[in-house]
């Protein structure tokens, strides 16, 4: 068995003992005390982080093998709303109508990690677009924090497994031999940072 296998037994055992702290979580947000109860979201919504974190280290490792990703046609609003309902402050905008052909899972999580960088820098305001371009679909995490300073790598270097993680993902969805890709920037109606993903 080689190194990158046993890193991935790893992973799913860590995944495994989650899963049970995030049981256990549940298990105290049942009980009377309001103060156990707010204790036990804390622990439910970082378990699910994790969770979420563990899940792009596995998608990364299916990149590094070479494995296909899972493509496939999608609502975008549906996946958005979905990842959205975990995030206080966090807004959708998107067509209903708008589909979308990638790995939904990945992009889930990209997203998801996005969310999760962007409520630690951001003041609490957390916007998910969606729109088609002639060549590309465009899905944007955006915040109203200090956004990304290229004389900063501080801040940058605790986000760069995921933007790491996002550029492998988006560059692994190709069409026509275009590859995805993904793009930092402001965000115009916040004014903080707004992570692009572009999937062709």
């Amino acid at each position: 068995m080689d190194l990158l296998t046993l890193l991935a037994s790893a992973i799913h055992d860590a995944k495994n003992q989650l899963h049970q702290i995030l049981a256990d979580a549940m298990t105290l947000a049942e009980m009377n005390d309001p103060a156990v109860q707010v204790i036990a979201a804390r622990l439910e919504h970082r378990a699910q982080v994790l969770d979420r974190r563990l899940v792009a280290l596995l998608g990364i490792y299916r990149l590094g093998r070479g494995e296909l990703v899972n493509i496939s046609e999608h609502h975008v609003s549906d996946l958005l709303n979905s990842v959205a309902v975990d995030w206080v402050g966090a807004v959708v905008d998107c067509d209903e109508e708008l589909v979308g052909y990638f790995d939904a899972v990945l992009i889930r999580s990209v997203v998801s990690d996005a969310l999760d960088n962007a409520q630690r820098f951001g003041r609490g305001r957390l916007l998910l677009t969606a729109h088609k371009t002639d060549k590309s679909l465009v899905i944007s995490i955006e915040d109203d924090g200090p956004g990304f300073d290229a004389s900063d790598d501080g801040a940058l270097a605790q986000t760069s497994l995921g933007l790491y993680f996002a550029a492998e993902v988006a560059k692994a969805h190709k069409k026509h031999h275009v590859s995805g890709h993904i793009e930092r920037s402001t965000s115009v109606p916040l004014g903080g940072a707004a992570l692009r993903i572009y999937l062709p």
